[in-house]
């Protein structure tokens, strides 16, 4: 089986991408993404329409990072080639947190929602997508705010350290009381 891949280096948009490559394995192809997300420099694999071609020098990724994905196509060695501006991609490969990587089906990908890759968003677009939501959650009431124990403040305050969030957190805290009321 060959494993067919397009490496977008990373999440910003017009981000480099890598023309197709046809790996050897899945083996080789995680390896690939997280050499390149962690190093920025691995092996290529470049698919061409005759052949295979392997670089065994390291190519450089400047623009890659944790951010990365891979759009994968699995092929039998007699199944042609995918093309990546026809073919739907069977499944994404994302970076972990913890540096491993994630498989899942193009269609159940829940970052992209199978229709468009996306990755995982930066603690900075997070934040502003979690402030963002809040917009709608009621301010703070000075009953709730008297309910809330100094010791959960301090723990809240510990674990989050930002001002902003805390509130947030809070709001939904006492949004949710109010529903269940």
């Amino acid at each position: 089986m060959t494993i067919y891949a397009v490496h977008q280096h990373n999440d910003r948009e017009g981000s480099p991408q890598s023309p197709l490559e046809a790996f050897p394995s899945v083996e080789r192809a995680t390896v690939a993404l997280q050499l390149r997300s962690r190093k920025q420099e691995c092996a290529t694999f470049y698919a061409s329409d005759k052949s295979e071609t392997w670089l065994k020098e390291p190519v450089a990724f400047p623009d890659a990072d944790m951010t990365g994905f891979m759009r994968i196509w699995r092929r039998k060695g007699s199944d042609p080639q995918p093309d990546p501006a026809k073919d739907t991609p069977e499944e994404v490969w994302r970076m972990k947190e913890t540096g491993g990587v994630t498989k899942c089906l193009w269609a159940e990908d829940t970052l992209g929602g199978g229709s468009a890759p996306q990755t995982a968003l930066s603690p900075q677009a997070r934040r502003r997508k979690a402030l963002k939501a809040l917009a709608d959650v009621p301010p703070l009431t000075a009953e709730f705010q008297a309910d809330v124990s100094a010791t959960w403040r301090r723990v809240l305050s510990d674990l989050v350290q930002d001002p902003e969030v805390e509130d947030g957190i809070l709001r939904v805290m006492q949004a949710d009381r109010e529903a269940r009321s």
